[in-house]
């Protein structure tokens, strides 16, 4: 009984620590790219919609040029509120989510081994550690499979944050036609999205780093205090329950009763 109480606790701790690592590399991806939006998507998207409003006007149609502070307000929005839709996917649809990422494998996949490499290597160099070895070669796997696993979650990022920027935009009353609005915001992600890519293929290590501070510093330890804040009740019963099992099922004696 006791170790099946252990073993349910450790279930849960992992389930909370993956839970912390998908929020982290979601969130840093989205604060990422909030910060490169100021510089690159509004300018993209903006160029984009008001080139295709000069060309491809709509019929009857006497638009202002889009505010670039309109647009800007609109990535945030779509950066920061794609952040939960994305995670909860990755908790509910893990098998759908690995479908992406080996369907993306055969694109990337040269691309991400090439970065793994290149990290293991310097991590080799500072640990002492033989490029034939077998522990340089999990290394490289694993910074390979890291990668790829955060692939879906960049892809389906992408896709949230550009149906809720349209939305926003809509909301703020530009009436540009809808299949402007698609693509200077597919223009402007592209570049933020290609940029991210880059990023994390050409330096895994570092956006590791990063990603592995903002979980023990900030995400675990926010998960871990609203799991202790709303699952305390529910421990606790289950704690009673255990112990009510415990009294019915051992001798008293093995419970220091005796």
């Amino acid at each position: 009984m006791i170790k099946q109480e252990k073993d349910k606790t450790q279930d849960k701790d992992q389930e909370a620590n993956e839970l912390s690592t998908h929020i982290s590399y979601t969130l840093n991806h989205a604060l990422f790219c909030v910060l490169s939006d100021p510089v690159t998507d509004p300018i993209v998207s903006k160029f984009t919609q008001d080139l295709l409003q000069k060309h491809f006007p709509a019929s009857g149609s006497t638009r202002e040029p889009v505010s670039p502070w309109k647009l800007g307000l609109a990535e945030i929005a779509g950066d920061l509120l794609a952040v939960p839709l994305v995670v909860t996917a990755q908790c509910l649809f893990p098998h759908f989510m690995q479908n992406i990422s080996k369907t993306a494998e055969p694109i990337l996949g040269a691309f991400f081994k090439n970065g793994a490499e290149r990290s293991a290597r310097l991590w080799a160099a500072r640990h002492d550690v033989a490029l034939n070895s077998e522990a340089y070669q999990e290394k490289v796997q694993s910074i390979y499979k890291r990668e790829m696993e955060n692939v879906p979650k960049l892809l389906l990022w992408t896709v949230s944050s550009v149906a809720i920027n349209i939305c926003t935009q809509k909301l703020m009353k530009n009436d540009a036609p809808l299949w402007h609005m698609l693509v200077g915001k597919a223009a402007g992600a592209g570049v933020t999205a290609l940029l991210s890519t880059l990023a994390r293929g050409i330096a895994p290590g570092a956006t590791d780093a990063i990603d592995q501070f903002t979980h023990q510093h900030i995400v675990h330890p926010v998960n871990k205090l609203v799991r202790n804040i709303f699952g305390g009740h529910s421990h606790a019963k289950e704690e009673h329950g255990s112990w009510e099992a415990r009294v019915k099922n051992e001798s008293p004696a093995s419970l220091g009763l005796a």
